[in-house]
C-alpha cells in the first residue's frame, strides 16, 4: 500500500511522463503495421484495426494531464474515426472532458443519459 508521500510521488510522476507516452502512442498509431490495442489508462483504449483508429472510454484520470494534453488533442483525436463511452464510472467518464472532446473529429459514442446537456 502507498503512503501518501508514494501517491504523491506516483502522480507527479505520471503528469510528467503521461504525454510523452501519449505522443508515443498517437505516433504508433498514425503508422503502418498490424492491428494494434494500447491500454491508455486503467480502462481506457485506443485502438487500431485495419485502417480504422478508435477509442473505447478515451479519458484522462489526472487533470493536470487533461490540461498539459489540451493544445494537441483536437489534432490527435482527429486520426479517429470514433470514440466509444461505455458507462458512467469514474474510470470511464469525464462530463468535463467530453464537454471538450466532443468539439473535435471523431464520431462520439455516449449513451443519452451521459452527454452533455
Amino acid at each position: 500500500m502507498l503512503t501518501e508521500a508514494g501517491r504523491k510521488a506516483l502522480h507527479a510522476y505520471k503528469v510528467e511522463h503521461y504525454p510523452g507516452l501519449w505522443r508515443m502512442m498517437v505516433d504508433q498509431m498514425m503508422g503502418p503495421g498490424p492491428d494494434c490495442c494500447w491500454l491508455q489508462g486503467p480502462a481506457n483504449y485506443l485502438m487500431r484495426t485495419g485502417s480504422v483508429c478508435w477509442a473505447v472510454d478515451l479519458m484522462f484520470r489526472e487533470h493536470e494531464i487533461f490540461t498539459k494534453l489540451q493544445q494537441t488533442l483536437p489534432a490527435d483525436l482527429d486520426l479517429l474515426r470514433f470514440v466509444l463511452i461505455t458507462h458512467g464510472h469514474t474510470d470511464h467518464f469525464s462530463k468535463e472532458q467530453l464537454a471538450v472532446l466532443c468539439k473535435t473529429g471523431p464520431r462520439w459514442i455516449v449513451p443519452d443519459f451521459l452527454w452533455p446537456q
